[in-house]
C-alpha cells in the first residue's frame, strides 16, 4: 500500500488509475491483491483452491464494462512475455478490449484430463502438493472479471500460444459456453484430450499453424522437446472444429498478402449453423509463425463481432440485492474442506422444510466429514433411499459468503458455486461432467434453485 501511495504522489497523472485500483481492492470479495506495474496496468493475485494464482490485466481508459481477451502464454513463458511479444498488451486496449494475461504455475498449463496426466505432470504433483487445476483457475478468473464489472460476460474471448493453445482447447472441451470465440496459435489437439472432448456448445474458432513447425508438428505427432505427448494433425483439428460448428459449405479461400515473409493460405467458413471457423496455414512457417503475422490484430479483428447469445457466467450483480459482507482477511482465504464446512456451518442435514419428513418433494441433504480433505453429501428422498452421493475434495471462497466446491458425484466430476447465509445455502452455478446443470441460480431446464435450510440436530 505504501508503494501505491508513493506512486500516486510522485506521478499525479496516474492518480485516477491508482484510485481505480484501490476501489477494486476494496470492492472485490475474492482474495485479490493489485499492484501497479505501470500506468493502466494491474497485476492481480487471487487464491484458488488454496493456491495463489495471478494474472496481468491491461485495459482502456474509463470504467465501462468491456469485451475481454484472455491470452494464455506458451510453455516456459509468462503473461507479460506473451502480451509484449504479440503486442496484445498494447493493441488490445487501443482497440477497446481488456487484455488479460494469466500466469501458469511453473510457466505451463495443465491441459490434461484428470487422471490422464503425463509422467512429468504426475511427478510434479508430488512436488507442488497436488494436481494444478487450471480449468478451475480460468473459470474463477472469468467469474471475477464479470463480477467486478471489468468484462462483458457475452464478449469474453480465449486464446493461447502453443501450450496455451492446448489449454484453450481444454477449456473448449469442458466450458465452451463461457466464451464467445477462441484462438489457437501454433497449437494442436492432444490425442488424450481429443478422445474425450465433448464441447457443450459450438464456438467461433481461429487457428494459425505453420507447416514446418517442429515443436507442434503440422502433420501431427509428438510435441517437442522430449516427445512430450501426441497431438492430432492440424487438419484433423480443423475438421473437428468444422464439425462442431456445423460448417458444411465450401471454404472461402484466399492468400494473405505477405511480401516479406512466408505464403499464408486462408480458409474461412463463415456460413456455419453453429459458429464460423478461420484457418491461417503458413507455408514453411515454424513455431514462431504467429509472431510474424501480427496475430494479435488477427485475433482482435476476428473476435470483434462475436457475441454469445446467452451468458453462462454468473451475472455481474449478485442474485439478491442485500449488501455484501466485508471481505475476510486474506490469510483466511486458503482453507481446507473441513475449515470451509465448519466456518459456514454446513455439516449436518439441510432440507427445504426441516419440519416435514424426507420425501420426493422434500429431499434431505446430509453432509458428513470424512477427513480434513473430504466431505460426503448424500441426497435422500426417503429414510433409506439415497438419490446420489457427492464426495467434495476441493473448496475455495470466491468472495465472502460465496464458495466453490468441487469433487465427484457418483464418480463423475462436479463443481458448484454456492451462496451461503446463516443456516441456509443455495446453488448458483453447477456443472456435472462438463454439462451445465445450473446457471445464474436457475436450473437449465427451468425454475430457480431453492434455499436449503439447516435442520437442527435430532
Amino acid at each position: 500500500m505504501r508503494r501505491l501511495l508513493s506512486f500516486i504522489s510522485s506521478r499525479p497523472g496516474a492518480a485516477r488509475s491508482a484510485l481505480r485500483l484501490l476501489q477494486l481492492l476494496a470492492l472485490s470479495g475474492a482474495t485479490i491483491l493489485l499492484n501497479v506495474c505501470d500506468v493502466g496496468a494491474e497485476s492481480v493475485r487471487l487464491s484458488v483452491d488454496g493456491r495463489e494464482r495471478s494474472y496481468l490485466i491491461e485495459r482502456p481508459p474509463g470504467d465501462a464494462t468491456r469485451p475481454t481477451i484472455i491470452m494464455l502464454h506458451g510453455f516456459g513463458g509468462t503473461g507479460a512475455d506473451i502480451g509484449r511479444r504479440t503486442g496484445l498488451d498494447r493493441l488490445g486496449p487501443q482497440s477497446g478490449f481488456v487484455a488479460v494475461f494469466p500466469e501458469g504455475l511453473r510457466n505451463r498449463w495443465n491441459h490434461f484430463l484428470p487422471g490422464k496426466e503425463t509422467a512429468g505432470f504426475s511427478q510434479e504433483r508430488l512436488q507442488i502438493g497436488g494436481v494444478r487445476d487450471d480449468v478451475g483457475f480460468l473459470k474463477f478468473l472469468v467469474a471475477d472479471l464479470v463480477r467486478r464489472d471489468v468484462s462483458d460476460p457475452k464478449r469474453i474471448y480465449l486464446a493461447g500460444f502453443s501450450n496455451g493453445g492446448f489449454m484453450t482447447l481444454r477449456m473448449i472441451c469442458s466450458n465452451s459456453e463461457l466464451f464467445a470465440a477462441a484462438g489457437m496459435l501454433v497449437s494442436g489437439m492432444p490425442e488424450v484430450l481429443g478422445a474425450d472432448c465433448r464441447p457443450p456448445k459450438p464456438i467461433a474458432a481461429l487457428m494459425i499453424n505453420g507447416t514446418a513447425d517442429k515443436t507442434v508438428p503440422y502433420a501431427g505427432g509428438m510435441v517437442q522437446p522430449g516427445n512430450a505427448f501426441l497431438t492430432w494433425p492440424a487438419e484433423r483439428l480443423l475438421g473437428f472444429l468444422r464439425q462442431l460448428n456445423d460448417c458444411t459449405a465450401t471454404a472461402e479461400e484466399s492468400v494473405l498478402p505477405n511480401p516479406a515473409g512466408n505464403k499464408v493460405e486462408v480458409a474461412r467458413w463463415t456460413r456455419c449453423a453453429g459458429a464460423p471457423v478461420v484457418f491461417y496455414r503458413v507455408i514453411d512457417g515454424d513455431h514462431g509463425a504467429p509472431l510474424q503475422l501480427n496475430a494479435a490484430q488477427m485475433l482482435l479483428d476476428f473476435f470483434r463481432d462475436k457475441v454469445r447469445e446467452d451468458s453462462a457466467v454468473a451475472a455481474s450483480a449478485p442474485l439478491d440485492t442485500a449488501a455484501r459482507p466485508q471481505p475476510l482477511p486474506a490469510a483466511e482465504k486458503a482453507a481446507s474442506i473441513k475449515t470451509i464446512f465448519e466456518r459456514y456451518n454446513l455439516l449436518g442435514t439441510f432440507a427445504l422444510d426441516c419440519g416435514k419428513p424426507v420425501g420426493r418433494g422434500n429431499r434431505y441433504y446430509v453432509h458428513r466429514l470424512l477427513d480434513v480433505g473430504h466431505v460426503q453429501r448424500d441426497m435422500m428422498s426417503g429414510p433409506t433411499e439415497r438419490d446420489f452421493r457427492v464426495i467434495f475434495e476441493r473448496a475455495a471462497e470466491l468472495r465472502p459468503n460465496e464458495i466453490v466446491l468441487g469433487g465427484t458425484r457418483d464418480g463423475q466430476p462436479v463443481e458448484s458455486l454456492y451462496r451461503v447465509e446463516p443456516n441456509r445455502a443455495r446453488v448458483l452455478e453447477s456443472t456435472l461432467a462438463g454439462r451445465k446443470e445450473i446457471s445464474g441460480g436457475r436450473f437449465v431446464n427451468g425454475g430457480e434453485t431453492p434455499w436449503m435450510n439447516k435442520c437442527a440436530a435430532r
